[in-house]
């Protein structure tokens, strides 16, 4: 498998059209080697949830970038009841929490990733960094993070 520093230059290279397209084909493909994994559709989407929860906390600090990607995920999951202003409190809440997603993360690469195939390990680090580069930068505390589920991955 590709060092992180590989994955993030792959990442950084693509265009911003190409970024948009990738975030969506490596966020079906997450989740369709969860669902595959998973005992039901709600354990996938929560697995899936929490490893997009530990990426946007990964630097300590949730983004407005970052929140529209909770709003969004509140809306799929919530409907029209959600709004930006159940998005803000969601995101005070994680970020008291965010030592539980960070360590929810590992044990969710040690459960599911350490036994898939390199591509559908690879779609799920690739989303990851995504998301960690949805606010402009990959930062120094983010890929730690990364290089951190990388190895519960490979456990």
């Amino acid at each position: 498998m590709k060092s992180i520093e590989q994955f993030i230059e792959d990442y950084n290279n693509l265009s911003p059209e190409e970024r948009s397209l990738a975030f969506s084909k490596y966020t079906m493909q997450s989740m369709s080697s969860f669902v595959k994994s998973a005992e039901d559709f709600e354990e996938a989407t929560y697995a899936l949830g929490v490893l997009t929860c530990a990426a946007i906390l990964a630097d300590d600090r949730i983004s407005d970038e970052e929140l529209l990607i909770l709003y969004a995920g509140l809306k799929i999951s919530l409907g029209t009841k959600a709004d930006i202003e159940e998005s803000k409190k969601l995101a005070a809440e994680i970020l008291q929490d965010k030592n539980d997603y960070k360590d929810s993360a590992k044990i969710v690469a040690e459960k599911y990733l350490s036994v898939w195939n390199d591509n559908d390990k690879e779609n799920v680090i690739m989303l990851c960094i995504a998301l960690c580069a949805i606010d402009g930068v990959v930062s120094p505390k983010e890929i730690l993070w990364l290089k951190e589920l990388i190895a519960a991955a490979n456990n």
